[in-house]
């Protein structure tokens, strides 16, 4: 099973990112080079309301720094996700750099709720 998160996202466009919680990236020994495989569900507002409806499948880098993952260029301008935007994000695999997959928390459903509305 996956991990549930809600954050907002960090950065300027084009370099928009989330964060793994520290637990998640130090349990999966996430580095730069990783990719994750997630799913976006939801473009939140600053209260908490849905934006946009996604239910997308993407897969993003790790590539600057380790519990960082920068979503795909093209996927921002195309649904004109911006830094104050809240995201609903269910990850499911970590792409290690040699191409191992391995599923977040299998058997379970965490939920990383980071909500500051």
């Amino acid at each position: 099973m996956p991990e549930h998160i809600v954050k907002r996202v960090r950065g300027f466009t084009p370099d928009l990112y989330l964060s793994l919680s520290f637990q998640t990236m130090v349990k999966f020994n996430v580095k730069r080079g990783s990719k994750i495989q997630c799913v976006i569900k939801n473009i939140l507002d600053d209260q908490g309301n849905v934006k946009k409806n996604l239910n997308k499948q993407i897969i993003c880098d790790v590539s600057k720094r380790d519990g960082r993952f920068y979503l795909p260029s093209d996927l921002i301008s195309e649904m004109n996700i911006i830094g104050v935007d809240y995201l609903e994000v269910i990850l499911e695999k970590l792409i290690y750099s040699d191409n191992k997959e391995i599923d977040f928390y299998p058997g379970e459903l965490v939920k990383d709720d980071v909500i500051i509305f």
